[in-house]
């Protein structure tokens, strides 16, 4: 990976490309890919089970031009989730995969773990004699410039002029490879700085015709690996006849550009060069020409297409990866929006941060965070903020944040973006996104247990939507008032809500809403034991989300589905249907599904299964309690696995740890209640304490219960 090559290193690449040396289908690779997708799953955890892959063998990870990604003042990584798989990569038990890392900066926060793990290799003084000289022979395989036949003082008089610096010797080369009347003693006469490479650098692209230095500007301008069409589209409007693939080709064989699968890039060092010496910006101004606010927005978008600057061609650039998207159907992995992320990267450059969100939004939750890369994602959206200038924008990036930030658990971090997203709305008078903010914030206080402080935000929303008729808005906050009843225990008022809304849902032709509706319905009759039409529900919940092809309403269809079973005494059913819940990552409810599922294993007497179950649910919440304490429903999951990991039978009777378990869960139990001892919540997680109960034949869980219902 390189950050000038067509995969940059961030961790998202990291995993995708060490995860294609596996065997493409089986337990590994599924198991794998549903540890990336799971948001509570820690960084270094995750690359720690993708390393126990490569248990034996040999496999070299080379990070290329990392210094782009090290803070020149703290000396450290700008990019936390990949400094966290590099420690856990230091740290980790013995696997097969090494890394090699070449960088200008060395990074201060990986050189201070785990040093007698790492070996440092200095290259300050470059290529010792004889391997300097070596390298300029071999690039003059063909003798053209004198450098293969050149005696060996000449040649240890270039050495030291260069310092043995990898690229200054290939710049040396291009330059007589350019100009054939320069000999190498006339070049060696010229004087030059500490700044050796950069000038050698400079010398040769100077050498270049005016074509070819266009040539070197473009690929500079894109900074990753393009295809002659690219710098054909960007050099339009200069060079209109140009032909880049023999130039690019030339360019290869002078050591000026490399190649990579048919595209091409340039060194760093030669990228920073080309890219230095063209003009930032248009002056629009002239003596002669009076520059009036009209004609210089007119100017200014001719500019676009027009002016050899920094910022017009940065633009083109992407405008060109605009036009060369897949079609949206082909959009399956992360390598299918490698041109929507480089026109956001080089958007970005650009400093038009307006149009980057813009092209953020399309892949956002439909695709990033559907796949799983959900802190990268939140990283993108950081990146342009407090950088956005249109206020409509400001607020897709706040909500984008807000959403992002709650979907892993960081709740609390996720209401203060909403916040300043309502703030906004409210400024600038904009209702539908005003009753967008409340309706979020609502559900962000809802998980941690402020119920009426949710439903008033909920009744403000109603009563605007119903101002403005908007009505797939007004089915939003109705849902969301059932859920808030339904929570209270007040079950008969949450049908109510729920039915309203599926009559609106269905007038707006709003299917992912009807199937939610419908999965809401079948929690309402499950908690009041009308078993029947609960499974009626989830079954149609289910039907609609197949037929939309909808992740988020099949993981909680079938997660409701196999309570159903289980009350009904059908475990064989159960099982089937939470095991399809549990196909289908959903963060904010897979510590509860793991949880079921390991109830249901135990109920089966399959007291491992549900051992593997109860630990892993654990795992997830304390992922979520870590960043949000007052997660009500991680606490409840937690509680309930740790009692089903004493009553499957984990630790001996009269262990001293399955008395440490117990009190853990009580206390576990007593944090949930002080935040949400409503009476909904509470009965949803009794009935499951109370089906644990039924394979607790030493009573051991005897004074669990009275924790789990709020009591003393």
């Amino acid at each position: 990976l390189s950050e000038t090559g067509s995969h940059r290193v961030n961790f998202a690449n990291v995993f995708a490309d060490l995860s294609k040396l596996l065997p493409a289908s089986g337990e590994t690779a599924e198991r794998l890919e549903e540890i990336y997708k799971n948001p509570q799953t820690s960084t270094g955890d995750k690359m720690r089970a993708l390393l126990d892959a490569f248990p034996s063998g040999r496999v070299i990870l080379l990070l290329d031009n990392f210094e782009t990604l090290i803070d020149p003042e703290s000396l450290s990584l700008r990019d936390s989730e990949l400094s966290d798989a590099l420690n856990a990569l230091l740290s980790g038990q013995h696997h097969a995969v090494k890394a090699v890392i070449t960088t200008r900066i060395a990074p201060r926060d990986l050189a201070m773990g785990e040093p007698g793990r790492q070996q440092h290799l200095s290259l300050d003084e470059g290529l010792e004699s004889p391997y300097a000289e070596n390298v300029l022979r071999e690039m003059d395989a063909d003798g053209r410039v004198g450098l293969k036949t050149a005696p060996d003082a000449l040649l240890n008089k270039a050495r030291e002029k260069t310092r043995g610096y990898p690229r200054a010797l290939e710049a040396l080369y291009a330059i007589l490879s350019v100009d054939r009347y320069t000999t190498l003693e006339e070049l060696l006469g010229l004087s030059l700085p500490d700044e050796v490479v950069q000038k050698l650098v400079g010398e040769a692209f100077n050498r270049l015709d005016p074509s070819a230095q266009k040539v070197m500007q473009a690929l500079a301008v894109y900074n990753r690996p393009v295809s002659p069409a690219a710098i054909d589209y960007l050099l339009q409007p200069h060079l209109p006849s140009i032909d880049s693939a023999l130039v690019l080709n030339r360019l290869v064989n002078m050591h000026f550009a490399r190649r990579e699968a048919g595209r091409y890039y340039l060194h760093p060092a030669d990228k920073e060069y080309a890219f230095s010496i063209i003009p930032v910006e248009k002056d629009l101004t002239t003596k002669d020409t009076k520059v009036t606010k009209e004609n210089q927005e007119e100017s200014l978008l001719a500019s676009r297409l027009n002016a050899f600057t920094q910022h017009d061609l940065l633009n083109r650039a992407a405008d060109y990866f605009a036009q060369a998207r897949k079609p949206r159907e082909e959009w399956k992995k992360l390598d299918d929006l490698a041109a929507q992320l480089a026109e956001f990267e080089l958007r970005c450059e650009a400093r038009d941060y307006d149009t980057a969100v813009s092209v953020l939004d399309d892949i956002d939750f439909d695709y990033l965070f559907r796949w799983g890369h959900y802190r990268f994602l939140i990283d993108l959206h950081l990146r342009v903020k407090d950088r956005l200038r249109e206020k409509m924008l400001i607020m897709v990036n706040m909500y984008g944040l807000g959403l992002g930030l709650s979907y892993i658990g960081r709740v609390k971090e996720a209401i203060a973006f909403l916040k300043d997203g309502l703030r906004l709305a409210r400024e600038g008078k904009n209702r539908d996104w005003e009753t967008t903010f409340l309706g979020s914030l609502a559900n962000r206080y809802a998980a941690l247990g402020n119920t009426h402080q949710a439903i008033e935000f909920y009744e403000e929303t109603l009563v605007m939507d119903r101002e403005s008729k908007n009505r797939k808005s007004e089915s939003v906050t109705l849902v969301g008032l059932g859920n808030r009843y339904q929570e209270l225990g007040d079950t008969q008022k949450a049908i109510k809500y729920y039915e309203q809304a599926l009559i609106l849902k269905h007038e707006v032709s709003d299917r992912p809403g009807e199937s939610i509706v419908f999965n809401n319905l079948g929690l309402s009759y499950l908690d009041i034991a009308e078993y029947h039409k609960g499974l009626e529900n989830f079954l149609q919940a289910i039907d609609v989300a197949n037929e939309i092809s909808y992740p988020y309403v099949q993981h909680f269809g079938h997660h409701g589905l196999a309570e159903v079973y289980l009350y009904q005494y059908d475990l064989v059913n159960a099982r089937v249907t939470i095991e399809a819940a549990l196909q289908y990552d959903v963060p904010e409810n897979n510590h509860n599904v793991t949880t079921l599922h390991g109830i249901i294993a135990l109920r089966q007497g399959e007291r491992e299964t549900a051992q593997e179950a109860f630990a892993k649910s654990i795992a997830q919440a304390d992922e979520i309690l870590a960043k949000t304490p007052d997660y009500y429903s991680a606490l409840d999951a937690k509680g309930l696995a740790l009692c089903g990991r004493v009553v499957s039978g984990e630790w001996k009777v009269g262990s001293g740890e399955r008395d440490k378990v117990v009190a853990e869960a009580v206390e576990t139990f007593k944090r949930a209640r002080k935040i949400a001892p409503h009476a909904g919540v509470v009965k949803s997680v009794l009935r499951l304490f109370d089906e644990l109960v039924k394979c607790d034949k030493d009573g051991i869980l005897k004074d669990v219960r009275k924790a789990a219902e709020g009591g003393d």
